[in-house]
């Protein structure tokens, strides 16, 4: 099964170089399926420690591989169906919107630097706990590394006004400390806006997204060396915070560390979740969907007591008390009805890609555009380690953070209008 794996990934990789004029979401879409499903091209699961030495594995079953088909059919489907190359509107900077994003970056700095000291994030920790610090972590903090995500990626990809180097330092900063509470994955979806957006735009130039690759090999080697960083930083991280440095640099200097990385990483973590949900045919009692309604609704929450996809599948499944905090959105969708759902799921997920793409490329204003980019990013690349109602509530968040800019915008311009009566 893995040689067709790989023979319809690469017929897909041909269409793109050979057909596609430009990138878009659901091209990053396919290319995030070619990262988290990685071990598809080798046909096994590996069953390991990041900081071991053994590693054990064992095979994919079919059931897994019918569902990356059905992932892959109807990605072939989309991009067949997909315009192209579409010019980005020209967008416009709103009365107010300057002083108002200018604040929010000043106060999401501060802010970030408060919780850096509530947490001891500077200071050398004896023993980095990332489930504990998530633990004692609420909804400011939260909030903290999505608005740090949102106002990095406006900054850096709006063009109607220079910034000074002070605010894009302050937007760095504030995006690095989000990373120091343990979390890479806004780091890369605030990194993955800012490429796909310099991509998209410099694509219009050229008749061929194949023409743009042969131009720009650079940026191709820069984003594969960064993701090999993600993964390799992630066996270091804990060393890193707790000041461990003989671990660091014990670890990064062993050749059998960097092999092992790759072995039992995220993705080897996100295939053997869907598998293990496949081979047991896992089938849960009701639509974890309906959990979603209670994050759309205010206030309907009472109504229903539905638990996470992701804290049942793993319960079930798993032995007592072993969880990898990390979920699949294929699976979640083979355990709600099988392929059938798997198939309607998938298409659901490339249609709103599809209307996030679409939002992007016509929004008139730099903060509409940064929410439908940097939602389009999270759900195109992310998507994959999450579950639904989970990745519901990231693009939550960053509907709440426009929302609030806007309200805050038109607060602005209701004082200076009664001002200058």
């Amino acid at each position: 099964m893995e040689y067709l794996y790989t023979l319809f990934s690469v017929i897909i990789l041909f269409f793109l170089l050979v057909k596609k004029k430009n990138i878009s979401l659901i091209v990053l879409y396919f290319f995030s399926t070619l990262v988290y499903y990685y071990n598809a091209y080798v046909g096994v699961i590996f069953h390991g420690k990041i900081n071991g030495t053994v590693t054990t594995s064992y095979e994919i079953s079919q059931g897994t591989y019918i569902v990356l088909f059905i992932n892959f059919f109807i990605i072939i489907i989309s991009l067949l169906l997909e315009r192209e190359n579409v010019d980005l509107k020209q967008k416009k900077m709103l009365k107010g919107e300057l002083y108002v994003i200018r604040w929010m970056i000043i106060i999401t700095f501060i802010l970030g630097l408060y919780l850096s000291y509530k947490y001891h994030i500077f200071s050398l920790q004896t023993q980095f706990n990332k489930t504990e610090l998530m633990k004692e972590s609420g909804r400011v903090e939260a909030y903290f590394k999505y608005i740090a995500s949102f106002v990095f990626v406006y900054i850096f990809t709006q063009t109607s006004y220079n910034y000074k180097k002070l605010y894009k330092i302050l937007a760095v900063v504030s995006l690095v400390l989000t990373f120091l509470f343990g979390h890479r994955s806004y780091i890369v979806i605030s990194i993955l806006a800012i490429v796909f957006d310099k991509i998209y735009n410099e694509c219009l130039k050229y008749s061929s997204f194949k023409k743009y690759i042969i131009k720009n090999k650079k940026i191709i080697i820069m984003m594969g060396l960064f993701f090999a960083l993600v993964l390799i930083i992630k066996g270091v991280s804990g060393a890193l915070f707790n000041g461990d440095w003989n671990l660091f640099y014990s670890r990064l200097t062993n050749l059998n560390y960097y092999s092992q990385v790759f072995k039992v990483s995220e993705p080897n973590t996100i295939i053997k979740n869907l598998d293990t949900i496949v081979i047991n045919d896992f089938k849960i009692p009701y639509s974890s969907y309906l959990i979603i309604l209670t994050y759309i609704v205010p206030g309907i929450s009472n109504l229903f007591h539905i638990e996470n996809f992701t804290y049942v599948y793993q319960r079930e499944l798993y032995a007592s008390g072993v969880t990898n905090q990390a979920s699949t959105y294929l699976g979640e969708a083979y355990a709600n009805g099988g392929y059938i759902m798997v198939f309607v799921i998938v298409l659901i997920q490339i249609i709103v890609l599809a209307m996030l793409f679409r939002g992007y490329l016509k929004s008139k204003n730099n903060v509409s555009k940064t929410f439908f980019l940097i939602s389009g990013i999270d759900i195109a690349f992310y998507s994959h380690r999450n579950s639904l109602s989970f990745e519901a509530t990231r693009i939550r968040a960053y509907l709440y953070i426009a929302l609030t800019i806007y309200l805050m915008i038109c607060f602005i311009r209701s004082y200076v209008r009664e001002k200058s009566k």
